[in-house]
């Protein structure tokens, strides 16, 4: 569409297995190596749901703003396409690849524009937990995991 998108999207268009509570209707039970039959709880599919969506860009800068979809945010080498995004633009995201290498610390921060100095202040006693928390699974990891 000129002025936006509109994407209509269909979840279990045919209501197949369709249901709101898990029960055991329906379910197949395991069998255990005696044979004993273990009972378990079907998880029926959501009910039939239709979606409608229309997107517009707005802002000052709307007209020049880049369209971001799934397909066009991976260029075609596979790496990490431009968003749109910003102030006044089409909201988009940015994919990109997971590092060859698991970082040196998973749990630095850096400042940045949302992570103030005050916010780092806030989520160091946590971090501080988490950070004893993996040294305590590390620690206790065996030659067979």
């Amino acid at each position: 569409l000129t002025r936006g998108d509109l994407v209509f999207a269909a979840n279990n268009i045919f209501n197949t297995f369709g249901g709101v509570f898990a029960t055991n209707a329906g379910a197949v039970p395991y069998v255990a190596q005696n044979g004993t039959l273990v009972p378990t709880i079907a998880r029926p599919n959501a009910p039939r749901q239709f979606q409608v969506t229309y997107t517009v860009p707005f802002g000052a800068s709307a007209a020049s703003a880049p369209h971001v979809n799934l397909a066009s945010a991976v260029n075609a080498e596979g790496g990490p396409g431009s968003g749109g995004g910003g102030r006044g633009g089409r909201f988009g995201f940015n994919l990109t690849p997971l590092p060859a290498t698991p970082p040196s610390d998973p749990f630095a921060m850096t400042a940045s524009q949302i992570c103030t100095a005050d916010a780092q202040k806030t989520i160091t006693p946590v971090l501080d937990q988490l950070k004893a928390f993996v040294a305590k699974i590390e620690a206790s990891k065996t030659a067979n995991g």
